[in-house]
């Protein structure tokens, strides 16, 4: 079941312009917002956490960890990984493959299925 407030918080993480700055390997994230200088790092994982102090430590997630699950990730914002601030192996795994259920993102096993056949 999602947080209480979980629309409120998609939709005013919606409305704030965050850009994807780079990755540091395949669960570290900066990001930036246009109201802001500061540069803020997101670790998915076991320990969901923002340099801002959000996440697993301050026991809800920022606009920062939801940015990156829902948009740069693509989990979808009704998934419970979108809002879960802890992640097991698979679960990481699973939605860095792209491999969550009803996720919007394409299925490059069937697009490329011709290339595995002898």
């Amino acid at each position: 079941k999602p947080p209480e407030n979980w629309s409120t918080l998609v939709s005013s993480m919606r409305a704030t312009e965050m850009f994807l700055m780079s990755t540091v390997g395949p669960t570290v994230f900066v990001v930036k917002t246009s109201t802001s200088e500061s540069l803020y790092k997101v670790y998915i994982g076991q320990n969901q956490r923002c340099s801002c102090g959000g996440g697993e430590g301050r026991g809800r997630l920022c606009e920062h960890l939801m940015y990156v699950m829902i948009k740069v990730l693509r989990v979808p914002e009704e998934n419970p990984l979108s809002w879960q601030l802890s992640l097991v192996d698979t679960e990481v795994t699973n939605i860095l493959a792209g491999n969550l259920g009803g996720s919007r993102r394409r299925d490059n096993r069937r697009t490329h299925a011709f290339l595995r056949r002898g």
